[in-house]
């Protein structure tokens, strides 16, 4: 197995293997130009990369990220890890801002009207968005299988990002994804696999469409046009919508304010609880500035 399949398996996506990519190479031109070879990395060489990186311009945050894609191709490898747990200081994690209220996020999912199977996909998206946080990675990985109607329960697996997790599903959800199971996405299916003018036959793969919850209706696993739409029509229902994280980030900051952290951490498929924690803070910031706002100090 190659580096490339490697990280495939461990489910990164293609563009966070490129970048991999990209990082290694950099890293074995270092390596050359010094007359090393990765088996001769030591701790201080390692130091020595980084202020070379440096020196190049690279930020904190660069550098961080050029070194988890070092210490993953040591794990590919199965050899010593010099780059293990090692990271650069002074990098900020980022508080998530311009967050939507329950009621906001409520009246998102009430307003979207579906017009055909499409937008009755888009709608059933949507509730995965608001109801369970479900990140755009884990969107991509959901199978019909997933979804336990009986049990009322949706299973999420586990990315290169995010935890596995069990989540219950709203009493309107259980209905419409049953709906969608047994008739829109049955229909889509025959709509790709049946011919029109233009396709080309070569470009839709079934069998990887047929494993999918969700496609697009020209039969392609990658959902990007589809949210690119979905998100065009949110925007005209709330000006304030701009993209998936921020509907997640303000699931996982209403969530925090309903139940505990850990509940929480589990619930947003969090590996780290400190990445759960940083909602708090930002909840906590926008009351701050809130009050700030309506109560400035004289």
């Amino acid at each position: 197995m190659n580096f490339k399949d490697y990280l495939k398996k461990k489910h990164y996506q293609s563009s966070t293997i490129s970048q991999f990519e990209k990082h290694l190479g950099l890293f074995f031109d270092w390596l050359l130009e010094n007359d090393y070879t990765a088996e001769q990395l030591t701790y201080t060489r390692l130091l020595d990369f980084i202020t070379f990186s440096r020196e190049k311009g690279k930020t904190p945050e660069n550098m961080n990220r050029m070194l988890k894609s070092i210490e993953t191709w040591y794990q590919y490898k199965g050899s010593v890890n010099p780059v293990k747990g090692l990271r650069i200081k002074g990098t900020k994690q980022s508080l998530p801002v311009n967050l939507l209220t329950k009621e906001e996020l409520t009246d998102l999912y009430i307003t979207y009207q579906p017009t055909d199977n499409r937008t009755q996909r888009n709608k059933r998206i949507l509730s995965l968005l608001i109801y369970q946080a479900i990140t755009n990675e884990e969107l991509h990985t959901l199978k019909p299988e997933y979804i336990k109607l009986r049990e009322g329960k949706i299973y999420i697996p586990k990315t290169a990002t995010g935890k596995e997790r069990i989540l219950n599903l709203e009493a309107n959800q259980i209905l419409e994804l049953q709906e969608y199971l047994t008739t829109i996405r049955p229909q889509m299916l025959a709509q790709v696999t049946k011919q029109r003018p233009g396709r080309k036959p070569p470009t839709i793969n079934h069998e990887m469409i047929i494993d999918k919850l969700f496609f697009s209706e020209n039969g392609s696993p990658n959902l990007k046009n589809s949210l690119q739409h979905l998100f065009k029509a949110l925007q005209k229902i709330n000006p304030k919508i701009e993209n998936l994280t921020q509907i997640r980030q303000s699931v996982i900051t209403q969530w925090l304010r309903e139940k505990d952290l850990r509940m929480t951490q589990y619930m947003a498929g969090h590996g780290h609880v400190m990445s759960t924690e940083r909602y708090k803070r930002a909840d906590t910031e926008d009351l701050s500035q809130a009050l700030q706002h309506y109560h400035p100090l004289k």
